[in-house]
């Protein structure tokens, strides 16, 4: 075996390395990456959720419709290890209930964003509340769908806008006495 390598061997190998990390970086750059958060917002003077959906990608991305989950029962053990063995999946809303937004409210979806472009919706919380009666722990979580079906999930939501009155009243105070 010959073991001395050529100029065209070295200029193959480095070839091939540049080759293998654009494609990376195309694959990489041709995901869609979509940010979905949720926090407290006052609109008009309604409390409720605003939910910012932002591009992250190079591409365009088409949003599609939005909608709510909330915890209904509590799974056992078992049943998460049952779902997760034949689904192959981490099961991470397990026993969440998906749920329809109302259909008075203007969502402004489908929506198209344009690269590092961003979407907000506000979704009083009335609207909500009707879904809530006898429920103790009222907590959501917001799916955004694009339009090739890929879900994207926000942080949980917990109901009841912040008491302002609460936040003075706890405040250590700074007399200097």
């Amino acid at each position: 075996m010959d073991m001395d390598m050529k100029l065209t061997d070295w200029i193959a190998i480095y070839a091939a390395l540049v080759s293998t990390c654009v494609f990376i970086w195309q694959f990489w750059q041709g995901k869609p990456r979509v940010t979905v958060a949720v926090v407290h917002g006052i609109v008009n003077g309604d409390h409720g959720a605003y939910i910012s959906v932002q591009n992250r990608s190079a591409h365009a991305v088409s949003i599609s419709h939005c909608s709510f989950l909330y915890p209904g029962r509590k799974q056992a053990v078992w049943d998460w290890l049952k779902h997760a063995w034949q689904f192959r999946t981490f099961p991470r809303r397990l026993g969440w209930i998906h749920a329809f937004l109302p259909d008075d409210l203007d969502l402004k979806l489908p929506a198209r964003l344009e690269p590092h472009d961003s979407l907000g919706i506000f979704i009083p919380e009335a609207k909500l509340f009707d879904h809530f009666q006898g429920n103790l722990e009222m907590m959501v979580v917001f799916k955004v769908q694009d339009a090739l079906w890929k879900d994207y999930f926000t942080n949980e939501f917990h109901f009841g806008f912040p008491d302002f009155e609460t936040f003075e009243r706890s405040e250590p105070d700074n007399s200097g006495s």
